[in-house]
Parts: structure tokens; sequence; C-alpha cells
């Protein structure tokens, strides 16, 4: 599911990523700054477990605002490039410049970030059963 919404003449894109079920919003804060916001689902509310705002590729590690999770760094940098390369592609389009570009970005950051949380899930889980 994708949802594109016009803020004062700024895309704001908000998605649930598939083999995670949480979901990401993203929008610009100004010529490459940005926003992300992410989302655990749940059955009866949303919440969000990190906020973070940053630049663009060349900043590797944005701003943690918040991280209710404790997740580690490597996991929030990747989470937060995957949902700025994907707003981008919304942003400019399939035919617009550097499409390939952010498509590239978006599809490195989304299979790092997928990797690392499933090993995520499992040493929660496995932290949880000893305790």
């Amino acid at each position: 599911m994708e949802r594109v919404q016009y803020v004062d003449k700024n895309i704001e894109l908000k998605f649930v990523e598939r083999g995670c079920s949480l979901g990401f919003a993203c929008r610009a804060l100004g010529i490459g700054a940005f926003d992300v916001r992410v989302f655990e689902d749940g059955k009866d509310k949303k919440h969000e477990i990190a906020h973070l705002s940053g630049g663009d590729e060349r900043v590797p590690m944005p701003t943690v605002l918040s991280n209710t999770d404790n997740l580690p760094e490597e996991l929030l940098a990747d989470m937060y490039h995957m949902a700025r390369c994907r707003r981008e592609m919304k942003r400019v389009g399939t035919d617009g410049p550097h499409y390939e570009g952010y498509e590239k970005g978006y599809k490195y950051h989304r299979e790092r970030f997928l990797k690392n949380w499933k090993q995520h899930l499992k040493a929660e889980e496995s932290r949880l059963v000893e305790h």
C-alpha cells in the first residue's frame, strides 16, 4: 500500500514495506533534507518506533530524533535511506532525472534493511527466551 500526499507542494510518501510490516512516512524538509517516521503496524493502533532526520546519500547516518525500540544504528540508517530513495522515486517519476539512481539506492537499502531486520528479530527473540 502506498499513499502520496501533497503538502504545500511537497510530496509526503507513506507506504508499508512488504517483508517487515512496518509503515514509513517520508517528506522533504528542504533541499536535500528529509524527515522519516517508521511505524509498527498493530491491530488497534500504530506505534512510532523511529523518527529520523537527515540529508542525502552523502550523510550515511541520519539524526535519530526517537528510537523507542532501541534499534541498531545500521538498521536505522537503512530505514532512512530506503524511505528517502522511495520518496524521491515518486517525486521524479519513472521518466524523471535520476530515477534509476534512486531506484538503485532504494533496492540496495531495502535489501540490507530486510536482511538486518530479520537478524534483529531473531536476536530479540533469543534474548526474550533467555529471560
